[in-house]
């Protein structure tokens, strides 16, 4: 978060203080320093007790991170910017943490990803999975569990539900089995209109360049590694590291800016389509064959070209 955001102190102090003990920086989890959300997690997994794991979660520990939750969406639900990116920020945090976590013989996230190949062979599971767990942050104060047991409570419950409603014979936390009274109802008027606008808009600025250009051209992660030249397990590392080593950013680069380019120019939906169609400006060949071709450099000139019409008037 922002050191000049409008928030106030103690919210940025729990903010960045939340900011390391969920591990933002997406490195893997040290087995022996997890987040407290994911203990809460394998908890409940392995018991199923419900009630045990509301009294986790009110317990001391816990404290901050729900009260600095409730102060965010406070103001995040209004209509507060700042409070929005970093109920967005956080809510990654959360569910990262989340994937993380052993799931019988393997994580969570390994699991969810068969799952999905299984059932839709032909599309990135990765981008899937990703896109669909972020994304549900823009209905989060429309959640049963929100609703019920306030923000602070229920936007944790809320991510550990969605992320076990992947998950094959994982319990759901009923909230109407708290025994916590809901709060009062907001003193300030909602608007969630405005909320849904900028957590879209934040989870645009907060995805990697990779995970942009994935889903704009609509790239399966074989796809990928045909563009670059690499395995796909190494667009796999890339993926998880959040980084793509130096040699390949240039490339990467000029992807994204065709990508953005295109995106504001086309219909939705039409990028991907386009990117597949062999044209006569690409000597028949499509845009994506260009790229594995190494003619990315020219392409975006020639896309670029083709939306300059500062010199038409």
């Amino acid at each position: 978060m922002s050191k000049n955001s409008d928030l106030p102190g103690e919210i940025l102090e729990d903010i960045d203080e939340f900011a390391d003990w969920g591990n933002e920086t997406g490195s893997e989890i040290d087995p022996d320093k997890k987040s407290g959300v994911t203990v809460l997690f394998e908890s409940i997994s392995k018991t199923g007790d419900i009630q045990a794991f509301f009294g986790d979660i009110r317990s001391p520990e816990f404290t901050p991170l729900t009260s600095m939750l409730d102060a965010l969406a406070s103001l995040a639900f209004v209509g507060d910017k700042n409070a929005v990116d970093g109920l967005v920020s956080h809510w990654n945090i959360i569910i990262r943490s989340l994937l993380k976590a052993p799931w019988r013989n393997s994580t969570v996230e390994e699991t969810i990803i068969t799952s999905i190949h299984n059932w839709y062979p032909s599309v990135s599971s990765s981008q899937l999975m990703s896109v669909s767990l972020q994304h549900h942050i823009c209905e989060v104060p429309f959640a049963p569990s929100v609703i019920a047991l306030g923000p602070g409570e229920g936007i944790v419950v809320e991510a550990i539900n969605v992320v076990g409603s992947y998950l094959a014979g994982f319990p759901n936390i009923d909230p109407g089995l708290s025994s916590k009274n809901p709060g009062p109802p907001p003193s300030h008027k909602l608007d969630l209109s405005r909320f849904r606008a900028l957590a879209e808009r934040a989870l645009h600025n907060y995805e990697l360049p990779l995970e942009r250009v994935q889903r704009l051209f609509g790239l399966s992660t074989e796809e990928i590694a045909n563009l670059f030249g690499v395995s796909r397990q190494a667009v796999e590392a890339w993926m998880r590291n959040g980084e793509v080593p130096q040699k390949r950013r240039e490339k990467l680069g000029n992807l994204l800016e065709i990508g953005e380019l295109l995106d504001r120019k086309l219909k939705p939906g039409r990028l991907a389509l386009a990117a597949r169609k062999p044209a006569d400006a690409y000597s028949g060949l499509t845009m994506l064959e260009m790229v594995k071709d190494d003619r990315d450099r020219e392409l975006l000139e020639l896309t670029r070209r083709s939306f300059d019409w500062s010199g038409a008037a």
